[in-house]
């Protein structure tokens, strides 16, 4: 998805089933994921956009206020540069 080769920016979102019973050490998810920036495969920005940005971004594309109240508010609207 972040391939610059395919010529276009896709917008992935992080998703994971840590909550399954085969995820033994759930402190371990995000810093597999991270592998991908470690092993050169993304960027440290691109891992932000996967998951952080991208998640934002879907949830404000009809409500920008989605997130109103919660403890992400600030960080959401800082990296959108969405008014509170």
């Amino acid at each position: 998805a972040f391939d610059p080769r395919m010529g276009v920016r896709l917008r992935p979102v992080f998703s994971s089933d840590f909550t399954h019973f085969d995820v033994p050490d759930f402190s371990e998810v995000i810093p597999e994921a991270f592998e991908m920036v470690e092993k050169g495969y993304v960027t440290r920005q691109d891992f932000r956009e996967f998951t952080f940005t991208n998640a934002a971004r879907l949830h404000t594309g009809n409500n920008p206020h989605f997130f109103r109240d919660t403890v992400v508010e600030q960080a959401v609207a800082a990296e959108l540069g969405l008014s509170n």
